[in-house]
């Protein structure tokens, strides 16, 4: 027996039934007696009843938590969702849409959750779940969801115009199998800044982490006609990068300048300051969590939003003037 299908007997809306299961204030005792007496005569009681629990759940679905921003990010919804009173539970998709569709509809429908938040989906939800849904980021926006979003298409385009004010015109990208969409943004503003793309300066490397830094790193810098800048799709990419140049004898920034993105805790404690693109996760989590609370605690809050928050340039000390100025342009870092 599923939450619509009780519904549906006891005449009311599945956020009621829900409700009823919660051992919410927000409906008459007839009403939620009513409920439960229904899912009794019908088998269901035990697989949804959590009054005894008392708190609300939220799901969280990640797509890994291997990485420190990940990680970082499932810590703070958690925080944020047990200042609420809540309590989370966690699950990792492994960036496949197919285990997210199978997540979404166990919490939805059997995981006792009350709200579902799931983050950079590579699900196009087409049908509308039990329960309240917020997604964060993703390849595709939704109808069936409240959707936030990390512009990291502005960042991108900060460090672009970083690079070319600071005299940087040959730059270089390097990423790995996960992060084509950082691939386009890059290629994006490089033609909005009137830069030539070169295929030989873009590496995308089948590893992951620092070690996809390492190896994209050798491939660019082994040419013999090689950039003057990187790009790299996340900050653990740049400190593989940093570490091949090391060995090689390299220095950044005066041999080559590198620019990372997510801004980890150890990337202003490097050996070299990285200079990185930073997406505000902090209030991307406290955004999600107080949305989810609003659905989750008023039935009849329909509207669905579209929140997108900007990222932005952190400037450090791995990018090299080559304009021969003394001091490294500022100009587009706010």
């Amino acid at each position: 027996m599923t939450l619509q299908k009780l519904a549906k007997l006891a005449g009311v809306s599945v956020s009621t039934v829900s409700k009823a299961f919660s051992d919410s204030r927000e409906i008459s005792v007839e009403t939620k007696e009513q409920i439960l007496s229904l899912a009794k005569r019908h088998g269901c009681f035990e697989k949804y009843y959590k009054g005894k629990f008392g708190k609300q759940l939220v799901a969280v679905i990640c797509p890994e938590i291997r990485g420190e921003f990940y990680a970082d990010f499932a810590a703070d919804l958690n925080d944020k969702i047990e200042e609420r009173g809540g309590m989370m539970m966690l699950s990792v998709s492994g960036f496949s849409a197919e285990r997210e569709e199978d997540l979404i509809r166990y919490y939805g429908s059997f995981g006792h959750a009350d709200g579902i938040i799931f983050v950079s989906g590579s699900l196009r939800l087409k049908t509308e779940p039990n329960i309240p849904v917020v997604q964060i980021g993703g390849k595709y926006k939704t109808e069936k969801a409240d959707y936030i979003d990390i512009d990291i298409a502005s960042g991108i385009d900060q460090a672009v115009e970083y690079l070319k004010a600071n005299g940087h015109r040959k730059i270089g990208y390097i990423g790995e199998t996960l992060t084509a969409s950082k691939h386009r943004l890059f290629c994006e503003a490089m033609r909005k800044n009137a830069l030539r793309l070169e295929e030989a300066y873009m590496v995308n490397s089948k590893m992951r982490f620092q070690m996809a830094g390492f190896d994209a790193m050798k491939q660019l810098m082994e040419q013999k006609d090689r950039p003057t800048a990187v790009i790299a799709a996340y900050d653990y990419m740049a400190m593989g990068a940093l570490r091949y140049t090391q060995e090689a004898g390299l220095s950044i920034p005066k041999d080559v300048s590198v620019i990372g993105m997510n801004n980890v805790s150890a990337a202003a404690y490097l050996d070299v300051p990285l200079t990185t693109i930073v997406s505000h996760p902090e209030e991307l989590c406290e955004t999600a969590v107080d949305l989810i609370f609003k659905k989750m605690d008023n039935q009849f809050y329909f509207a669905r939003q579209d929140i997108t928050l900007k990222s932005r340039l952190i400037v450090r000390d791995s990018v090299a003037n080559l304009t021969g100025s003394s001091e490294p342009s500022r100009f587009c870092c706010f």
